[in-house]
């Protein structure tokens, strides 16, 4: 009876959708029997599939708990003829082999498949589940059963389109939810780092250099930070460093704060270019006692740094507004606080009255309290508030000023090891606050980071120093009272101290930390706004 021909068409593209295709046909000898056992000899020709995910990272569901589906479409027609064959349902095998020939199959199922017109189109992994151990490689074989027909050969390989090995790994790291980057690993690099965003759109990350003893700053080459950084020594004179705190002043260059241990000073560095490469300026913003640890500095609405740190040695919260960009002249210093040891794990942001807030913890009491500025300086008519004053919140604070125009601060509860989250009730945090437990599955809360994302909504990176895990909680109200959504974007090793966190330009948040095992400066790259694993946007 001669033979009949396969023609394929298979379209692979491992993030979804497809982009070309590639054909493949062979010659196929009829076995013996054929005529006795149908009288429908049968061609089949692969139109066109779409591949959905197909190598799962390991331990993380399809969306919504499911499983990948294939999309696979073809043509039954017979080859006397060339007709499609009659309409109906027909039992159709597929199996899945690592090799052209022989073997076993590494997948099979067998589904009834309604033809019409010749024509079917079904899904693959409906009856047996494609689990990542399917498409583990990337030789992977298909051949097609119709009962009661032998299998058809030869088998057809499956193969990348162009353009797919770069779907495939945007695809992966959409299911996994992040990316992760080591961004300096020289020497014991990262403590104390503070992250923000350029005017170029590309994150800027100040930290501490621990071998050297020096302030340095990664300018990031691309949003994720995965390549084309600058990493800068800033200033390497003495012991300098520590504390640092990063933001971008009015002329679009970076600020960052930071602590002179060597001359127990407040220092300021004003960056010359985005990248802190050239042209820095240093200045010593106080240098009367010891001063300057716990920094944190923002831009007031008169273009101008404003730096919130302790006083170690008169245990006080003080302020610096400077004078001009570089905080090189006309620096305006006030203690705003001095009832108590009051000051360390300060974080200080600006109002939508256009005045600094700053959120600190009351050492002498354990409480956790917030001063909302009565001007630009805090010079004058500043308003001091208890905000949470029952166990011991030992602090490591951070502000933000939600949509809502209101501020909101993470925390950590050192009483019951919890990362708690203080929404505020007016612009001085002054009454109607909500105080909320965002996390308390171990021991988890340090280091907190908060920021507002693109959709208006709070996030939270933090350390879980039960797992020795980095953390984030994307909040589902202003007030993140309710339903926060928790992730582990790092867990190897021990990873996620000092951690600080921004939105970049492309509205997807992007976290410095440290990671102590392996001593280095890290950064995550959410791949969607929760930071979760297989985001679908609604």
């Amino acid at each position: 009876m001669g033979t009949h021909r396969l023609l394929a068409a298979l379209f692979l593209a491992a993030a979804g959708g497809f982009l070309a295709t590639l054909a493949l046909t062979g010659a196929l000898p009829l076995p013996p029997d054929w005529g006795a056992r149908t009288t429908q000899a049968r061609t089949i020709a692969l139109e066109g599939g779409t591949f959905g995910p197909v190598a799962e990272p390991p331990t993380i569901p399809a969306p919504g708990g499911g499983n990948p589906l294939v999309s696979f479409q073809g043509r039954l027609t017979n080859p006397g003829t060339g007709l499609p064959v009659a309409n109906g349902s027909y039992s159709v095998t597929f199996r899945i082999w690592e090799v052209p020939a022989g073997g076993s199959p590494v997948w099979t199922e067998t589904q009834s498949v309604s033809v019409n017109g010749g024509l079917f189109n079904v899904l693959l992994g409906s009856v047996t589940p494609l689990d990542a151990g399917v498409f583990s490689n990337t030789n992977r074989y298909l051949d097609v059963e119709v009962s009661p027909d032998p299998a058809m050969t030869p088998r057809l390989q499956f193969g990348y389109v162009p353009y797919a090995f770069q779907a495939e790994q945007a695809g992966a790291l959409s299911r996994l939810g992040f990316s992760r980057t080591t961004v300096d690993s020289a020497g014991n690099v990262g403590q104390t780092t503070s992250v923000t965003v350029g005017t170029d759109g590309l994150p800027v990350v100040s930290y501490y250099d621990v071998t050297n003893q020096d302030l340095k700053v990664a300018h990031c080459g691309n949003s994720d930070c995965s390549a084309g950084n600058t990493l800068t020594a800033v200033d390497s004179v003495g012991n300098a460093g520590q504390f640092t705190s990063v933001t971008v002043g009015a002329d679009g260059l970076p600020v960052v704060s930071y602590y002179d241990v060597t001359n127990s000073d407040l220092k300021v560095a004003h960056c010359g270019n985005s990248d802190c490469s050239a042209g820095n300026t240093l200045t010593t913003v106080d240098g009367v006692g010891n001063v300057g640890t716990y920094t944190s500095v923002t831009v007031g609405t008169d273009g101008l740094p404003v730096i919130s740190y302790h006083d170690v040695t008169n245990l006080d919260l003080k302020v610096t507004h400077c004078g001009n960009v570089l905080c090189s002249a006309g620096n305006t210093l006030t203690t705003v606080d001095s009832v108590g040891n009051v000051g360390p794990d300060n974080s200080v942001t600006v109002g939508t009255d256009g005045l600094p807030v700053i959120s600190y913890w009351d050492g002498t009491n354990g409480d956790l309290k917030v001063a909302h500025c009565g001007n630009a300086a805090c010079s004058a008519g500043n308003t001091l508030t208890t905000v949470e004053s029952v166990g011991d919140f030992r602090g490591y604070t951070s502000v933000t000023v939600g949509t809502d125009g209101l501020p909101v601060i993470s925390y950590y509860d050192f009483t019951n090891s919890d990362l708690k989250v203080a929404h505020c009730g007016n612009a001085a945090c002054s009454a109607g606050n909500t105080l909320t437990t965002v996390d308390s599955v171990g021991s988890v809360g340090d280091f907190s980071s908060v920021t507002v994302g693109t959709d208006g909504l709070p996030a939270v990176s933090y350390w879980d120093s039960t797992n020795g895990d980095l953390k984030v909680a994307h909040c589902s109200n202003a007030a993140c009272s309710a339903g926060s959504i928790l992730t582990t974007v790092d867990s190897v090793g021990n990873v996620g101290t000092y951690t600080s966190m921004t939105v970049g330009t492309d509205g997807l948040p992007v976290i410095s930390y440290y990671d102590v095992t392996n001593v280095d400066l890290k950064v995550t790259h959410c791949s969607n706004r929760f930071c979760v694993p297989w985001h679908q946007p609604r």
